[in-house]
């Protein structure tokens, strides 16, 4: 994974929004700003407690909740990934 100090000293990155601009400023995009919708499907896996399986374009995910509520702590709680979309 590149370092954000690799990205800011590479030219390919730095030539994509120059200093001062916004990429949303680009006068190339339309003024009335760019809709985009996306998709999931979402549903409980039966006999199986907690866990959830979701879809979202070609991607399978599933969800669980630890033990002490009813799941088997298999795989990550939903909280856990809104935690980590915020991050990326």
């Amino acid at each position: 994974m590149a370092k954000r100090d690799d990205l800011m000293n590479d030219p390919s990155f730095a030539e994509a929004v120059p200093v001062g601009q916004r990429l949303i400023d680009k006068p190339d995009l339309p003024a009335e700003g760019l809709l985009r919708t996306h998709a999931a499907e979402v549903e409980t896996v039966p006999g199986k407690g907690q866990l959830k399986m979701g879809r979202a374009r070609q991607f399978t995910i599933f969800c669980d909740e630890p033990s002490r509520i009813g799941g088997s702590d298999e795989f990550p709680n939903p909280l856990a990934y809104l935690n980590m979309a915020v991050g990326f």
